[in-house]
């Protein structure tokens, strides 16, 4: 180690060259594969790419590595020498003077893996040594891959361009994607090894897919840079001009020769990938308009006699339907959709829409074939079909995907290469209009058919096309859903089939298109989403009527009652297997959603109460169930809808301690729900109907009584507190006052807290001075304990951080000063008080015109005037004191699923709580306060005034002329701190 803790050069190049001479030696192979990891962690030494130590160790290190390459034909640890020359050349790429000592280290080592290439004739006992140059071969491309890469991150464009360019690069990948070793039972006129020993097989194929996927990545920068001009002459051009019917042969032999052995064949991983390669490489270079009239010349027998087939779904996948459902669907929507699960279907799909997109003619060729095959094998007679659909006719005796393939499969593969093109077919308005006639003409054949794979794509072709195609038939479109809907009830039998009429559904009732259409028929619909309810378990399901009742709750009428009813008697039946069940919770939610969507209410308050008054009895027996908190939201949410205690919710009220003591005291969704109590049933506690003691038993007990008390389940039960003393007034809480103060300040002496919970105990204690101020402060004089803990709450003024917080605070203090008298103790602090009030609010109102205005908050307080902005960006994104930031979607999915802090948690609770201290206005608040005290004792507030200095009383006056703005943003309420400023001519001369 060097004096400043980091690696020493001279040591890790004598580390390095150590390895070198292990890759010389016969090792174990653990040792060996270790030595890649080994090398990189001496290259970095713990420092990033591009610091000065790694730059000093390439620079060591660089002489040494052409010798080695060199020698590599030699070296008995080959497989572990590229990579580690990888990781070198790759730490080098950051250095675009490098770059031509990388070109000539690469080169070198091409030369060696070139001089290394295997033979085609070999002899039987000459496979293993075959073997061992083919995996050197696959290494070399899994270098060269990582290189290209890599250059492609760093644009390095020099290593770029020599690599398109290479001849050696080209010429190597032409050589290793024809080659074939002649042994077995291997065939010339293909690109696929098939000698029938597996090792051989298995690393030739994957030579050729590695190749493959060098190829493809070379030309999808050629098509993304749209540099293909440039490179129409390059090697690169000419091996793909060769390697378009080569791929054309191959694949056509294994569809056709072999189609009855395809599903076996592609069930070997390497084949699979080998297949792929070519597919994708095929799928670029459609892309690229000089291989055009290529593919114009293959493109019929490319898309019937390989896409199809490739396409067709087989005994494996029908299984599939029954042990994986989910799977199936998930499979079948990644084929239509993003294609990105790299199987051979997958890539034919995309294939088959990237060839329909660039190669005229070939959507309308693949409609009229895929159409004339719906019509003709969906019947139970096809070939008496068959002569009346003249372009199905030439194919269908000929075709191996006509003629070797069940009819049952054909149907499922243009029903699937038909939702694959569903957004192509949407843009031609010739052939959507023939497509809606196809449909109609064979939609009752497909929809009843006895095939539960058939039916599956039905469903799936109508999620991706029934809108676009029945916008302008609402009957059709109805029936349409209503075909999907009835699928969701068949889970049981058959849930492939009940999932992806599920999936189908989310995409027809959420399209733009079809939403005013549907606008006036969702109540019917919604009768049969109300059926499904009490039957399908699927999550899709749940997604799909949680978004029909967000996008078309302003128009629908008692019909959601329906909805809850049967979500309460899902719930009901499925307590009753006293089982664990997902569906509970997914019918809660529901429930939760409707309670929270604003077009219900007011009109359907009334009714959700009585539509969830058999979940109600579940609380006198809370130990009989699992979901008490959803139950408890709930409870929450028809107590707000209803903004009134009805007599159920009476009812309910001392039954809450069971579940609270169930809970082992903790508060959870108790705390939002007591909070509902407190603000809707004030004149409830204060005739004594509803009393008080269960919310403070609460309190106390999550505060100090529960067994393992934590902080944020303590700061909770502070919060309780606080919601009582800020919600009711009148007296109610007068003789427990004493109590609940002495409680906090036990607490605060005797128990060790966090931050957060030092201030929500401190918002207790302020809480009970807004509620009743003089009967606070004589409890705190009894105590001894009024300047001492005032004096404490003060000094720690910065860390009230949340907006909720600092309101107690200054609430609670100009309560103070509002006073007509004050104890000495009291007054003593309040030249301290008003300057941190003043240091409060200042800094609030800079905060709120920063995130506003983008600048300092004294232009906003200075040059206001009755023509005042409109607001909507007010206070956007504003978060616990700070400014918004523009998140990417990636960090915004961090956020999402990062653990919320103590604090974060706090302000989320507190944001939802309700009191009447939470709609102060706390700088019309403070103005009053100084205004009642101007009365009651001018001489005092002069005196603590003067202690002020300059700038503070100048802050003073502007937040005495400051009130809150509401602006609406988004369509949310939002205030701002603004200075008020009267017409001149109004203005007391003597001001």
């Amino acid at each position: 180690m060097a004096a400043n803790g980091l690696l020493n050069t001279e040591i890790v190049v004598e580390y390095i060259k150590g390895i070198f001479e292990l890759l010389k030696q016969p090792l174990y192979s653990s040792v060996v594969e270790s030595l890649p990891t080994a090398l990189t962690t001496l290259i970095l030494g713990g420092q990033s790419l591009g610091s000065p130590y790694h730059r000093n160790v390439l620079e060591q290190v660089n002489p040494l590595l052409k010798p080695l390459i060199e020698e590599f034909g030699t070296l008995p640890a080959f497989q572990s020498f590229l990579p580690c020359i990888s990781r070198l050349l790759g730490s080098m790429i950051i250095y675009p003077e490098l770059q031509p000592v990388i070109i000539n280290h690469y080169m070198t080592l091409e030369k060696v893996v070139a001089g290394r290439f295997p033979k085609r004739e070999i002899e039987p006992a000459a496979i293993p040594n075959t073997i061992s140059s083919l995996k050197v071969l696959k290494e070399w491309f899994v270098l060269t891959m990582t290189m290209f890469i890599r250059a492609k991150q760093l644009n390095a464009d020099t290593l770029i361009r020599f690599f398109l360019l290479s001849q050696n690069v080209a010429a190597l990948s032409q050589q290793s994607i024809e080659y074939l070793a002649m042994v077995g039972k291997q065939q010339p006129d293909t690109l696929r090894s098939a000698t029938e020993i597996e090792e051989l097989d298995e690393v030739v194929n994957e030579v050729k897919a590695r190749s493959l996927s060098l190829i493809n990545n070379m030309l999808y920068y050629i098509y993304i840079k749209n540099i293909t001009a440039e490179m129409v002459e390059t090697p690169l051009f000419g091996l793909c001009k060769i390697l378009i019917l080569s791929a054309f042969v191959t694949l056509n032999k294994m569809c056709t020769a072999e189609h009855p052995l395809l599903l076996p064949l592609l069930e070997k991983p390497h084949v699979e990938e080998f297949t792929v390669g070519l597919l994708s490489v095929a799928t670029t270079m459609v892309q690229l308009n000089v291989f055009y009239s290529v593919f114009a010349q293959i493109k019929e027998k490319l898309l019937v006699d390989i896409v199809l087939v490739l396409m067709a779904s087989n005994v494996k996948e029908k299984c599939m339907m029954v042990a994986d459902p989910g799977g199936f669907v998930s499979l079948a929507l990644d084929i239509c959709d993003k294609q990105e699960s790299g199987t051979p279907k997958t890539e034919a799909a995309k294939l088959l829409h990237t060839i329909c997109k660039h190669i005229d003619g070939c959507c309308t060729f693949v409609y009229m074939v895929c159409c004339q095959a719906l019509s003709v094998y969906s019947t139970k007679s096809p070939a008496e079909q068959l002569k009346d659909f003249p372009i199905l006719l030439q194919f269908a005796s000929t075709s191996p995907f006509f003629t070797q393939t069940e009819p049952e499969y054909i149907v499922d593969t243009v029903l699937l290469a038909l939702s694959v093109l569903s957004d192509i077919f949407a843009s031609r308005e010739d052939l959507r209009e023939s497509f809606k006639g196809v449909l109609q003409d064979n939609i009752e054949r497909l929809v009843t058919s006895s095939s539960s794979l058939v039916k599956s794509r039905t469903a799936l072709l109508l999620g991706y096309c029934a809108c676009d195609l029945f916008q302008k038939l609402p009957a059709l479109l109805v029936k349409t859903i209503q075909f999907l809907t009835e699928g969701l009830i068949k889970e049981r039998e058959d849930k492939a089939f009940s999932d992806q009429c599920a999936e189908a559904l989310r995409n027809i009732m959420i399209d733009e298109d079809a939403i005013a259409e549907l606008s006036t028929q969702i109540n019917d619909l919604l009768l049969h989403f109300a059926a499904a309810v009490e039957i399908v378990s699927s999550s899709v399901f749940f997604e799909v009527l949680e978004t029909v009742i967000k996008v078309y709750n302003n128009v629908i009428d008692q019909s959601i009652g329906k909805v809850t009813q049967a979500l309460v008697k899902r719930i009901i039946k499925e307590s009753e297997s006293k089982k664990i069940s997902i569906v509970i919770s997914r019918c809660w939610n529901m429930i939760a959603t409707i309670c929270n969507t604003e077009g219900f209410f007011p009109y359907y308050s009334n009714e959700l109460e009585r539509d969830l008054a058999p979940t109600f009895n579940f609380i006198a027996n809370p130990a009989n169930i699992d979901f008490e908190e959803d139950l408890m939201k709930v409870i929450g949410l028809v107590i707000k809808r209803q903004q009134r205690l009805s007599e159920n919710m009476i009812k309910l009220y001392p039954l809450l301690e069971l579940v609270y003591e169930k809970g082992k005291r903790v508060l959870g969704n108790m705390l939002q729900l007591v909070n509902n109590y407190l603000i809707y049933g004030r004149e409830e506690f204060s005739s004594g109907v509803l009393k008080v003691d269960l919310v403070l038993k609460m309190a106390s007990f999550s505060l100090v009584g529960a067994p393992e008390v934590v902080e944020v389940n303590a700061s909770k039960a502070a919060v309780l507190f606080q919601m009582a003393l800020q919600s009711l007034g009148n007296g109610v809480l007068d003789s427990y006052l004493p109590g609940i103060i002495l409680e906090v300040i036990n607490y605060s002496n005797t128990k060790p807290m966090g931050p957060v919970l030092v201030i929500q105990i401190y918002n207790v204690l302020l809480s009970a001075i807004c509620n009743n101020p003089l009967l606070s402060i004589k409890a705190l004089e009894e105590l001894g304990k009024t300047q001492e803990v005032l004096a404490r709450i003060l000094a720690d003024y910065a860390n009230f951080k949340l907006p909720y917080d600092r309101k107690v605070f200054v609430v609670s203090f100009a309560t103070l000063l509002s006073l007509q008298t004050l104890s000495p103790s009291v007054a003593s602090l309040m030249p301290k008080v008003l300057a941190v009030l003043v240091e409060i609010l200042s800094a609030q109102a800079e905060t709120e015109s920063k995130v506003y205005y983008g600048k300092d908050s004294k232009l906003l307080l200075n040059n206001c005037d009755d023509d005042l902005p409109e607001y909507d960006e007010l206070l956007a994104g504003l978060v616990k004191g700070e400014e918004k930031k523009e998140l990417s979607d990636t960090e915004s999915d961090d956020m999402e699923n990062e653990v919320k802090s103590p604090l974060q948690i706090i302000n989320d609770i507190v944001e939802s709580m309700q009191s009447k201290l939470k709609k102060i206005d706390e700088y019309n608040y403070l103005s009053n306060a100084i205004k009642i005290l101007n009365l009651n004792n001018p001489e005092a507030l002069k005196v603590w005034i003067s202690a002020l200095d300059q700038n503070q009383q100048d802050a003073l006056r502007q937040i005495i002329k400051s009130k809150r703005v509401v602006t609406h943003r988004q369509g949310e309420r939002v205030l701002v701190a603004r200075r008020i400023i009267k017409p001149k001519h109004k203005l007391d001369k003597n001001q």
